[in-house]
């Protein structure tokens, strides 16, 4: 996984979030929709996930139109991809950010 362009003393400490399936999945017709998530997308406006910036709580479509839902604690992120790009999502204190790059 690549990093941004930042001064090394200055970057945040990231680390990527592992959803397991038995944990953390749900029937997408199962899930309860939270009225305080928010469309979190790429820069190709696909979207990402659904979170909410305040309690970190974040909600994605996976494979098999499987939801899963978790939450991202401040500094933490996990990553996303879809076709050519690979979006790393970060929860910060004010939101969630979106940083793009090529898939390799």
């Amino acid at each position: 996984m690549g990093t941004q362009d930042l001064d090394r003393a200055t970057a945040p400490i990231f680390f990527d979030r592992t959803v397991t399936k038995r944990e953390q999945s749900i029937r997408k017709e199962d899930a309860v929709i939270d009225s305080d998530l928010r469309e979190v997308r790429s820069s190709k406006n696909h979207l990402l996930c659904k979170a909410n910036d305040e309690t970190g709580d974040v909600e994605t479509e996976g494979p098999h139109k499987m939801a899963y839902r978790f939450n991202i604690p401040i500094g933490g992120s996990f990553t996303v991809t879809r076709g050519s790009i690979i979006s790393k999502v970060t929860r910060t204190a004010t939101g969630f950010i979106v940083a793009d790059r090529p898939a390799a």
